[in-house]
């Protein structure tokens, strides 16, 4: 059983990171409310703070409170829609530090209220007397974020349907709220994708909001079909009626971080503002799989490479005999090599020679592998990239990506 203080803090912690898998998934909250056995655990903790909140809105018809309907502004505005601080006190016009007090009292009611459906404790919940003001804790900067949800997963071969289906399903009360209609169009049979999943779902919903707050009492349209080898997904708003926010603040920052996201996801996002509306569009590549040859005479590193692909579109073979490397790859034609430089007798220069003297070996990427700092010497000779040894996931995955976008961009 959860103390009062506990709980506070995981529901603070949740709240803010709403829409942060990767955050939610280590939250206490997850344990609390014996999600923990459940294979969408992070999409039933979402749904049930979403619904705790929408349930402190003040029914039709009520006395009217002002208060209650504060409370319930302020958590809509600052955890379901992810505002600002200083929007959300500009909205509700009251200075930020007069925010925050009524921040925490929001908190402190629906903790209340989640305490007592769920029944956490013989007695109810109660906040803490004269608790000190809380301020938002200093947040990681936004590149230490996508740095980690990089690193955190590398690309899949997955299905773009449930990812839609699942951004659709946490932006409805968003479009409920404003009284947008989104309508869906999915082409039959799309191919799978390859992509990170997590960091494509944050792209959905922040383009969801956007077209959502353009397109107040108005349509918001989801199209996907296959084009020129890609997925290609639009997501556009009508001109909105009363009520709508175009150009609002939070819209800027929904873009940008769109875009961070499109890096990640391995694909190209564009905008285009149309009347009072907008369009975006990104193309998603469709190629699954691609065949790696790692040359290292150590076969604990192919082992190491191995673990850390293992679920990515990146399929690996190696050889661990540097003397069989022109037939190997001639025989095999990978996609890409990875290839060691220390090695007994032949080191990774001279087969890096031998390769791009022969004609069936010339075309094929090699990126070098080597604890040496010697990056200059292998783009001099002719190699396609560099990874300094040791090697992690984070830099391994991000030169392979690199590698199948140049893969993908270079004509044949």
């Amino acid at each position: 059983m959860p103390t009062n203080e506990l709980f506070l803090e995981a529901l603070r912690g949740a709240l803010r990171h709403l829409y942060d898998p990767y955050y939610l998934r280590r939250s206490p909250l997850i344990g609390i409310f014996k999600l923990q056995d459940q294979p969408d655990a992070i999409p039933a903790l979402q749904c049930i703070l979403r619904e705790a909140i929408e349930k402190l809105e003040p029914a039709v018809g009520a006395a009217y409170s002002s208060q209650a309907q504060l409370v319930y502004d302020l958590l809509t505005y600052r955890y379901v829609q992810q505002f600002g601080q200083e929007e959300v006190a500009s909205q509700l016009g009251m200075s930020v530090r007069h925010l925050r007090r009524e921040q925490n009292t929001a908190t402190y009611i629906l903790a209340a209220e989640l305490w007592k459906e769920h029944r956490l404790g013989e007695r109810a919940f109660e906040a803490p007397i004269q608790e000190p003001e809380k301020t938002e804790p200093e947040e990681s900067s936004e590149a230490d974020e996508l740095a980690y949800l990089r690193s955190a997963a590398g690309p899949e071969n997955v299905e773009i349907e449930p990812l839609i289906s699942s951004a659709l399903l946490l932006a409805k009360p968003l479009a409920n709220r404003y009284n947008v209609q989104i309508e869906q169009r999915l082409a039959n049979s799309l191919p799978a994708i390859t992509t990170h999943p997590g960091a494509l779902r944050q792209m959905l919903l922040s383009l969801l909001n956007i077209a959502i707050l353009r397109g107040a009492q108005s349509t918001v349209s989801l199209s996907a079909a296959v084009n020129q080898g890609k997925v290609e997904v639009c997501i556009a708003s009508a001109p909105g009626g009363q009520g709508a926010f175009p150009g609002n603040p939070s819209e800027k920052s929904n873009q940008e971080m769109a875009l961070r996201l499109a890096e990640i996801c391995g694909c190209t996002l564009a905008f285009h503002v149309e009347g009072g509306g907008v369009r975006s569009v990104f193309n998603i590549p469709t190629r699954s799989h691609y065949h790696v040859l790692v040359i290292d005479d150590n076969p604990d590193n192919y082992r190491l490479m191995q673990r850390l692909t293992g679920g990515t579109r990146y399929q690996l073979l190696a050889i661990h005999d540097p003397s069989q490397a022109v037939s190997t790859v001639e025989e095999t034609q990978p996609d890409l090599i990875l290839l060691d430089v220390m090695m007994p007798q032949i080191d990774g220069w001279e087969i890096l020679g031998r390769l791009h003297a022969h004609p069936a070996c010339e075309h094929i990427p090699i990126v070098i592998c080597t604890i040496l700092a010697q990056e200059e010497m292998a783009l001099a000779l002719g190699a396609s990239g560099f990874i300094r040894k040791p090697i992690t996931r984070e830099n391994l995955l991000t030169e392979l990506d690199r590698q199948a976008q140049l893969w993908e961009t270079t004509p044949r």
